[in-house]
């Protein structure tokens, strides 16, 4: 019988010893109490359930998890990563896992929406990243650097966070702070396509994460007159002809991109993209 919080194959004698011992010590923090309902579920113990739903925590890691996934759908998140080929820390709780797996499936996501907001011209969900930076945050790690490097994703095609996108004039009619704004933007971008193409080849753990990165720099990159080279060109139309882009979310974007690319290399001067 294979234990969700390790992964391995458990006596049934020896996983009941620990639920007793665990039950025993009444515990209260998320992680230990989420170990209990996960071991009360796989004994098959009636108040695993409800074990689960009374589980609350104010850590945005322990939330993006206990907000989503109910007993069940955990534990099979859990089972499904001890059969795939994701390291994890052996020492580390079965909370903990499953928040590291719900950063690497929603940067994915932001990753993807970025690069079809970029191939269309169309604004993102900026309380999406915000929850992704903060969980990430907490986290750390890779999970840290692969919303790092999304959220820059994002700030290229000029999607700010809620606190960037914040209203900047009151009733008076003051614009001062919306032209500093304004004003900032280009140096901001810079920034942004800075992080992204510093971390460009890093190892996300994703590969289609990965893929997508990659292309955003490229293409950014491509569309600033003086900052592309035939080269780079090339590797971009070979990256967009991967598989990640096969999906029918992502083929009406890449086609986009393709066209704006063969464009661009057929002209002296480069159009400036929206990125």
């Amino acid at each position: 019988m294979t234990d969700p919080n390790t992964g391995d194959e458990a006596p049934f004698a020896t996983k009941l010893q620990t639920y007793l011992t665990l039950s025993a010590a009444r515990p209260r923090r998320a992680d230990h109490r989420v170990a209990l309902a996960l071991l009360a579920n796989s004994l098959g113990l009636p108040d695993a359930a409800r074990t689960w739903d009374s589980i609350h925590s104010d850590s945005p890691a322990d939330q993006s998890v206990l907000n989503r996934l109910g007993l069940e759908d955990a534990t099979d998140v859990l089972l499904a990563l001890a059969d795939s080929d994701v390291q994890h820390d052996v020492s580390e709780s079965a909370l903990r896992r499953l928040a590291r797996e719900w950063v690497r499936g929603e940067a994915q996501a932001v990753a993807k929406e970025a690069f079809m907001c970029v191939a269309r011209g169309l604004p993102g969900d900026p309380e999406r990243l915000d929850e992704l930076k903060a969980v990430a945050a907490e986290l750390g790690g890779r999970e840290a650097k692969v919303a790092l490097v999304v959220s820059a994703c994002y700030g290229i095609m000029g999607v700010r966070t809620s606190e960037s996108n914040a209203p900047t004039t009151d009733f008076d009619g003051d614009m001062t702070e919306t032209e500093d704004t304004v004003a900032a933007a280009p140096a901001r971008d810079a920034v942004n396509l800075a992080v992204v193409s510093a971390h460009a080849d890093a190892d996300f753990g994703d590969q289609e994460t990965e893929d997508v990165v990659r292309v955003l720099t490229l293409f950014c990159a491509h569309t600033n007159a003086g900052r592309s080279s035939p080269k780079d060109t090339l590797a971009l139309l070979q990256l967009l002809g991967r598989q990640t882009f096969d999906a029918p979310a992502l083929e009406d974007a890449r086609d986009r991109m393709v066209d704006v690319v063969r464009a661009g290399s057929r002209r002296a001067a480069l159009p400036v993209a929206s990125c």
